[in-house]
Formats: C-alpha cells, sequence, structure tokens
C-alpha cells in the first residue's frame, strides 16, 4: 500500500493524444487540434522568424503528415511532436508552449522516441547532445544521409556523423539520429 500512498493526493492530469492527419475527415473529432498546434508552433519558432517564417497553412503543413503526437496537462496542449512517414518515422516539426510543463512533456516525447527505437530525426549540436546524451539516440553515419534523405548534401563531416545542407536557402550542419540505426537500411 506504500506505492499508493505517495500518490493518493495527485490526480493524473496529463494525457498524449495521437492524431493521424492523412486518415482525418474535415468534421474529425480531433482536427481542433490543429489550432494549437499552430499556437505552438507560433511560440517555438518565434526566435528564428517563425515557422518557415509564416509562410505555410494547415494544408501545406500537414501534406505528408503521417502522425502528430500531443501532450495534453491541465485541460491544454502543452507539447507536440509531428512525423512524417519514411524508414519508419521521421520528426519534422515540434513545438511546446514555453512553460515548465511544455518543455518537459516535450523532452518526454522526444525520450519515448528513442527509447522505444520509434523515430530519426536530423538536429542540431545542441538536440544532438540531448537525444544522444540523454536519451541514448545512434548517429547515422553521414554517407548514408543523402540515400535516406533523397536530398543533396552540401558536405560531409571528416568525424563521419555531421554534414551540410540547404533548407530553404540556408546552409545548416546538422546530424542524423535515431532510436536504432537499422531502422533506416
Amino acid at each position: 500500500m506504500k506505492y499508493f500512498k505517495i500518490f493518493e493526493n495527485e490526480i493524473l492530469n496529463e494525457r498524449i493524444l495521437n492524431w493521424f492527419p492523412q486518415d482525418a475527415k474535415s468534421d474529425d473529432k480531433f482536427s481542433y487540434l490543429w489550432d494549437d498546434l499552430d499556437r505552438l508552433l507560433n511560440i517555438s519558432y518565434a526566435a528564428i522568424g517563425g515557422f518557415l517564417k509564416g509562410n505555410y497553412t494547415k494544408e501545406s503543413f500537414m501534406k505528408g503528415i503521417a502522425l502528430v503526437k500531443f501532450i495534453r496537462k491541465n485541460g491544454a496542449i502543452v507539447a507536440f511532436v509531428s512525423y512524417k512517414s519514411k524508414h519508419g518515422r521521421k520528426v519534422v516539426a515540434v513545438g511546446q508552449d514555453g512553460t515548465p510543463a511544455g518543455k518537459t512533456a516535450l523532452m518526454a516525447l522526444f525520450q519515448e522516441d528513442m527509447t522505444q527505437k520509434r523515430a530519426w530525426v536530423e538536429v542540431d549540436a545542441k538536440m544532438e547532445h540531448i537525444y544522444v546524451d540523454k536519451y541514448g539516440a545512434e548517429r547515422i553515419p553521414n554517407i548514408l544521409v543523402a540515400d535516406i534523405l533523397k536530398k543533396d548534401i552540401q558536405s560531409l563531416d571528416p568525424d563521419g556523423f555531421h554534414y551540410k545542407r540547404e533548407i530553404k536557402g540556408h546552409v545548416y550542419t546538422k546530424c542524423m539520429v535515431a532510436g536504432d540505426k537499422k531502422m533506416l537500411k
């Protein structure tokens, strides 16, 4: 009974929602989630001028999105991760509401993807540290990246993992990580 005593005054107030937008109809019960997703995109990408600099619509964003996972806390959506179906689940865009609960929820989604070996993602140096050092993600050799992404790579770093590629007119240094590199073969 000691286990139950610890939680007797706590109320479970978190919930993970899975939305499959490609299967949704206009009257889908989850269609209301778009407003929350858009709000979280705006908050999360504000420091770089907004997600795609604001040049997106619901339809353009959702094109090709296979799954969006949301975490709700106290009735409000606080974090999400969106995925395309490409060699398993490819993380496309993420967001959180800027609160401690939102940040924690987003990290929980990242951790679950890596520990359950469910997804892969291209990351910058800061996110690489989180995924690899905290959640045990595996780095994917950079010589495989062009074939996996089906995109041009500008250069491969001699370290064997980092690479440079152009995204929306800007060149970024990236590293590809996965919960299990076997999913990308």
